[in-house]
């Protein structure tokens, strides 16, 4: 059977939507696409009717591309008011063989996790610390048999009235909903590099509304916070300047300007129309300071959300997220969070944009998860009308 994962982010203004295939211990993209939204503002859903249109809009190009038929997802979301919790609970394994599963870890924690979460929230994620399969301490228990667990772990909830939109969506399109991952998660997931899983770092995902910022110890998720101010505000600045149209914005922001000190960009200068017609020159070394004073002030305002979340010391900090594809981007990370700091890179064929870190990551943990039960394969291969989805 062939081992198909579809993961959806509705995120700000637009969706991300990614099939992978893993093919010997391997990831393989199958599908990419971002496609426009409405009814998404910040990373929550504010009108489930334009989010259902927006959505039947995107897994109709992904049929046409595709010929699959998508009705098991991994929903990736923003953490957006997450709280955080140390549970723990230890349990005799009721299986009849004594052989220890991840449903069972799942339903020894969630029981710990509901004595102590506010009755509005939602458990959302458990990330386990430690296990000990009869007193003894065990990196994974899964497959093991034994007596008695004990499970520590950090726990993760939102509030229902934020949650429970993305499942009604979903439901509506009779898609079934398999795991949740916070988005950056995802991102760590999809951009960790081998000794973050054992120290304490930061991750910041800059998407066009929002950013959301994580603090990691030990891979593992433990606060969150956001921002709500995006790459839009380098568009809304670049409109203020010259009155522009919404494409020539995009174009210098995207194309045109390079941040780099390396660029030579002294002599360039290209002509556009405003909005009322009147045609203006415009050099590249004036746009690269509006964009570059603009993600200064961002990163300024992510580095004073993250100091007020960790007094701890900081070994590393992923940037990944839409802004970070601006040319030259890196270097203006670095000026500001320091050398500790690296924007994201994603290698994956087919998806080689940091825009998909979050769906892409989100695969990559959750497979990682189940990979002992195969729970995990969410694609049906079957032919549809794709009227179904219009």
């Amino acid at each position: 059977m062939r081992r198909l994962f579809t993961s959806i982010e509705l995120s700000s203004n637009y969706i991300k939507l990614i099939i992978l295939e893993k093919i010997q211990n391997k990831f393989y993209c199958l599908y990419s696409d971002v496609t426009d939204a409405s009814g998404i503002s910040k990373g929550l859903i504010i009108d489930s009717s334009e989010v259902i249109s927006s959505l039947k809009k995107a897994l109709k190009k992904a049929y046409d591309k595709t010929n699959l038929k998508i009705d098991k997802v991994i929903l990736t979301i923003s953490p957006i008011d997450a709280n955080f919790m140390v549970v723990s609970s230890t349990t005799y394994v009721d299986n009849i063989d004594g052989i220890v599963n991840q449903n069972f870890i799942d339903k020894s924690l969630n029981s710990a996790v509901d004595s102590k979460k506010d009755l509005k929230d939602e458990l959302v994620m458990t990330s386990p610390v430690t296990f000990k399969l009869d007193d003894n301490q065990v990196l994974d228990p899964v497959g093991m048999t034994g007596n008695k667990l004990y499970v520590k772990a950090v726990a993760s909830t939102m509030a229902k009235k934020n949650l429970y939109p993305y499942f009604n969506v979903f439901n509506t399109l009779n898609i079934d909903v398999l795991d949740i991952c916070y988005s950056l998660v995802g991102d760590f997931e999809a951009n960790k590099s081998k000794n973050d899983k054992l120290e304490h770092g930061v991750v910041i995902n800059i998407e066009e509304d929002i950013v959301n910022i994580g603090i990691f110890n030990k891979g593992i998720l433990i606060k969150t916070d956001y921002l709500k101010i995006g790459s839009s505000a380098i568009d809304k600045d670049i409109k203020y300047i010259y009155d522009l149209k919404e494409e020539d914005i995009k174009y210098l922001k995207e194309n045109f300007a390079s941040l780099s000190s390396r660029a030579n960009y002294k002599y360039d200068t290209i002509e556009l129309n405003t909005s009322n017609g009147n045609l203006i020159k415009i050099k590249e070394s004036d746009v690269v300071k509006i964009i570059t004073s603009r993600v200064t002030n961002i990163l300024d305002l992510v580095k004073n959300k993250f100091k007020n979340l960790t007094n701890k010391e900081i070994n590393y900090i992923i940037v990944t997220g839409e802004l970070t594809e601006l040319n030259g981007c890196s270097q203006v990370v670095e000026k500001v969070l320091g050398p500790k700091s690296k924007i994201g890179n994603i290698k994956l064929i087919g998806a080689r944009n940091n825009i998909y870190s979050s769906v892409i990551g989100s695969i990559y943990y959750l497979e990682n998860k189940y990979k002992n039960i195969g729970m995990l394969n969410s694609l049906e291969i079957e032919k549809i009308n794709s009227k179904e989805y219009e």
